[in-house]
């Protein structure tokens, strides 16, 4: 599978990323819309499609073991879909609220806030099939 690539900055420092993996017949393609800065983006980019494609190779793996063809329902792609989404947020936030607990000790404030986040579009190309996930 050829693709190509053209990014615009809309902002500075540029708050979007992008990224593409691809293994056993995989292609995985995710755009991530920064916002509040690029903590979120960046964190999905370097995460989110490694473990999407580590959770199907997973799961494909335990398929052919119980002599399956080793294709993964609609369904079962949702379930590591929605899974990997969801452990991507749940392990950022956690990281942002140390990062915040950090930096309200040091400067004795707890006024200070972090809003980064993300909108994230993804599209999973695997035997015939095209799936999307849209979060924002």
């Amino acid at each position: 599978m050829l693709c190509g690539v053209s990014q615009e900055e809309a902002n500075s420092p540029g708050e979007d990323r992008y990224c593409i993996r691809s293994s056993d017949g995989v292609a995985l393609f995710g755009v991530y819309d920064g916002h509040g800065g690029i903590a979120a983006s960046h964190y999905a980019c370097n995460e989110l499609l490694d473990d999407i494609l580590n959770n199907i190779i997973c799961n494909r793996t335990k398929a052919c073991a119980e002599n399956s063809d080793g294709k993964l329902s609609p369904l079962q792609v949702n379930k590591i879909l929605t899974a990997s989404l969801e452990k991507c947020d749940r392990e950022f936030l956690a990281l942002e609220a140390a990062k915040l607990d950090e930096e309200r000790k040091r400067s004795g404030s707890s006024d200070l806030c972090s809003k980064p986040g993300s909108c994230v579009l993804i599209a999973l190309f695997m035997d015939s099939y095209m799936y999307f996930a849209n979060i924002g």
